[in-house]
């Protein structure tokens, strides 16, 4: 059976437990079983002294033991001492000289269907259902966030790929075969310069035929000479095994003062 006292004490005496309504489990406290008896006999005759010997009687003698007076307020002290502890005074349980023990009479007694839940603990347990679902729809945020990252991340790469294959052809494809010279392959594309001899003479010393075999030579009209060297076929190699320089116009223009 569980009892309340004074709204604030829960007393379960199946299981012999005292304990604040405000408190976890690790705030229990356990008494013996005589003492639990007394404080269900007192409960059940709230406001009434019941003598020594009914005591005696219905918590010792019912159970097949004979007890002393010394043994019945040996488990009276127990018991107050474990309600004080629990947050209650120690004159709860009176000594009535001649007559008996009581419970105070300011004592408020009440049967209780269940244990009163901690209102930390209902606040939790109400938050429970919205937290799990607010999780799962977390969970599923983050896998619909991750699915859709990984398709960009394929689309990305696809395109990427696309992009720079068309670009390498297109780069290798606007190149001519111009002839070998120094180990070098020399490939020219399409300009309107006409000084190309010049124009080879004056980059030939910046050639690498043994590190970069495959020349490119680009000679825009109004722009800078540049000369792609790779160590492999640049439809191959596109330009990651390749070296880029640029000659400014007026370095060209320097080099046909010089000579002449």
């Amino acid at each position: 059976m569980l009892f309340t006292i004074n709204g604030l004490i829960v007393f379960d005496s199946t299981k012999n437990i005292l304990q604040h309504s405000n408190s976890d489990d690790e705030a229990e406290i356990k008494i013996n079983q005589p003492a639990s008896r007394c404080l269900f006999l007192l409960i059940q005759n709230s406001g009434k002294v019941i003598d020594q010997q009914t005591l005696i009687d219905e918590v010792w003698r019912k159970n097949g033991m004979e007890v002393t007076l010394n043994t019945l307020y040996q488990n009276i002290s127990i018991l107050r001492k474990a309600l004080k502890s629990i947050g209650l005074s120690d004159n709860v349980i009176i000594t009535v000289p001649k007559k008996g023990i009581m419970l105070h009479h300011a004592l408020k007694i009440e049967r209780a269907e269940s244990f009163p839940l901690n209102p930390s603990v209902a606040e939790a347990s109400a938050s429970v259902t919205p937290n799990v679902a607010s999780g799962q729809r977390k969970r599923a945020g983050l896998g619909q966030y991750k699915l859709l990252s990984l398709i960009a991340l394929l689309l990305t790469g696809l395109i990427s790929g696309y992009v720079y294959n068309m670009v390498k052809v297109k780069k290798a494809d606007n190149f001519q075969y111009l002839a070998s010279s120094g180990g070098c392959n020399i490939y020219i594309k399409q300009s309107r310069n006409k000084n190309i001899a010049h124009e080879l003479k004056k980059l030939s010393g910046l050639l690498e035929c043994n590190r970069y075999p495959y020349v490119y030579l680009s000679f825009p009209h109004n722009a800078q000479s540049a000369i792609i060297m790779c160590s492999q076929n640049l439809e191959l190699a596109g330009q990651k095994l390749c070296d880029t320089k640029h000659i400014s116009r007026s370095f060209s223009q320097t080099e046909r003062n010089n000579e002449n």
